[in-house]
């Protein structure tokens, strides 16, 4: 496939975006540089996971787990195939359907398998 084809697909959003419910309990009300800078006092200068987490508004737990390696995967469910493994497949259905052969992502699927 040519890429000249496939520019106007450039701003296709791949995978999924969960939405937190109203009223559900809230995620990451801070950024990741003020965890990297807690971090950073928890390793360089000795402070204690309690006292980092105190002064940057970080919860206890979260410095915990990001210390020790725990949890590193995204909230919500995973999804089965990449971004990169799954932007060949709608590119092809979007082609395939521009040019007016009916193509759904189960025949990209065996397309890509089968390569």
């Amino acid at each position: 496939m040519s890429g000249d084809r496939l520019t106007h697909h450039s701003n296709l959003k791949i995978g999924r975006h969960y939405k937190r419910k109203l009223g559900a309990r809230s995620y990451k009300d801070y950024s990741e540089v003020s965890v990297e800078e807690a971090l950073q006092r928890i390793i360089d200068d000795g402070w204690s996971l309690r006292k980092a987490a105190q002064n940057h508004k970080i919860p206890y737990g979260t410095l915990n787990n990001r210390l020790t390696g725990r949890h590193v995967k995204k909230n919500g469910g995973q999804t089965s195939l990449s971004a990169n493994e799954e932007k060949p497949m709608i590119e092809l259905c979007s082609l395939c359907g521009e040019w007016g052969f009916p193509f759904n992502i189960y025949e990209a699927f065996w397309q890509e398998y089968f390569r």
